[in-house]
């Protein structure tokens, strides 16, 4: 059936404070559990959950609007505190899958409350507080010598006629299931419980955002972030998921706002009918536009089923005096001029990423200042977020570390680093990837 193809993922990673765990849902009822840190149970546990289970926390997905929420809720300052990442992969019909994914931290003002009591109510179906011994609603822990109350005990008089009451529920549960998840999604229930895939989970998706200095067709481009005042813009992007008919026609409209410090500096609107899985916008920069680090918001909206996706990408103004020259992730402890490139990683494994930089002011005193991030992103969801200042002229070079633990997917990851000269108000922004297997 379609339902067995349901996969609900939840991951809280406590930051040393919080409880942290990872937890996973399937839709024949199966439930893992991996505790690491801050909880009653830590290890792995697999037990299961009847389909009535399942088909509650679906209705929960559809009824707090989890398929209208952003995929990210990453404010800057609450990094550091405890993450969330809530996912559900669903059957579309045809044979394939698709997954919306949110990540936030916890305390992000800008969360949704919906996606919050969302989250607590997977705990709470699940019955989690039994392993990690602490009740998400009422925020108290448990000792991890207290009686768990959650405990199976066995029933009392079972028998044959139980035996024939719980045959009887499973049957009327499965043909309840028939009915919500059929092959058929021409013919629409009217039943106001009915769980509709293709209407509520067809969400579209960005697959590829990115500014360049040209875009000549589809996957034919030069990916740039720095530009000087004058240059031309251009931003490119792919996209799924959107509605399309017969004629390979689609009906999707695309807004984009340039941001300085938060104020919009440039925004247009434009619609599309040809469904060509790509787009590309140029904008030519202007004396008015002031150097510094700009923000492009991308909001793609399908008019067809009103769903709607938002991301966001950042590129940098300048004169281009100042310059990264050296961007990389190497294996071991670098200085300037000796280090030991290396981009495939495993976990547990220390991560080392090595920048060299110049073109930055020095005053009277022979000091700078400069200001530096870097950031790490993974599947969408950014894993490591760091900042520093350097006020010593003779460093032309920097290097940032971490140690990828359990919580980070085997995939390949983004690294953005940013170099401000706080005399010059000049900057730049560079990228490179590196792979954990």
């Amino acid at each position: 059936m379609l339902i067995d193809s349901v996969v609900i993922k939840l991951v809280r990673a406590g930051a040393g404070v919080g409880p942290d765990y990872t937890l996973a849902i399937y839709g024949n009822g199966t439930v893992t559990y991996e505790g690491r840190d801050n909880v009653k149970v830590e290890g792995d546990i697999k037990e299961s959950i009847s389909d009535e289970k399942i088909m509650e926390l679906l209705t929960e997905f559809k009824d707090s609007g989890f398929f209208s929420f952003e995929s990210n809720y990453l404010t800057a300052g609450t990094q550091g505190k405890s993450l969330i990442i809530i996912s559900i992969t669903m059957p579309t019909g045809n044979g394939n899958t698709i997954t919306k994914k949110i990540t936030h931290y916890l305390g992000d003002e800008n969360v949704p409350k919906e996606l919050i009591a969302l989250e607590n109510k997977i705990d709470k179906i699940v019955g989690t507080e039994r392993w990690i011994g602490k009740s998400l609603e009422s925020g108290r822990f448990k000792s991890r010598n207290e009686k768990d109350e959650n405990r199976k005990k066995p029933i009392e008089g079972a028998g044959k006629k139980n035996v024939i009451i719980a045959v009887f529920v499973s049957i009327i549960l499965v043909s309840i299931v028939l009915i919500y998840f059929t092959m058929d999604f021409g013919e629409q229930d009217n039943s106001s419980n009915q769980i509709d895939i293709e209407d509520d989970y067809l969400i579209p998706e960005i697959t590829k955002y990115t500014t360049a200095s040209s875009v000549t067709d589809f996957k034919i481009f030069n990916p740039e972030s720095n530009f000087e005042p004058g240059d031309t813009i251009y931003v490119y992007f792919e996209y799924i998921n959107v509605s399309i008919d017969e004629n390979e026609a689609c009906d999707i409209k695309i807004d984009l706002e340039f941001s300085l410090n938060e104020n919009i500096i440039h925004e247009t609107s434009f619609s599309e009918t040809e469904y060509n899985n790509y787009l590309s916008y140029a904008v030519p920069t202007e004396e008015s536009w002031e150097i510094g680090l700009y923000d492009v918001k991308l909001t793609l909206t399908d008019q067809v089923s009103s769903k709607k996706v938002s991301s966001t990408i950042s590129f940098v103004l300048s004169e281009k005096t100042l310059v990264i020259t050296k961007l990389l992730s190497v294996g071991s402890q670098p200085t300037i001029g000796d280090y030991d490139p290396k981009d495939d990683f495993v976990i547990g494994e220390t991560v080392y990423i090595y920048q060299e930089y110049e073109g930055f002011t020095v005053d009277e005193n022979n000091d700078c200042s400069l200001y530096l991030f870097v950031r790490v992103i993974g599947n969408d969801k950014e894993v490591y977020y760091n900042t520093t200042n350097v006020t010593d002229s003779s460093f032309k070079g920097y290097a940032w570390w971490f140690t990828p633990d359990e919580s980070w997917p085997s995939t390949q990851y983004l690294v953005i680093s940013y170099i401000m000269d706080r005399f010059t108000s000049e900057s730049y922004l560079e990228d490179t990837m590196f792979t954990i297997s």
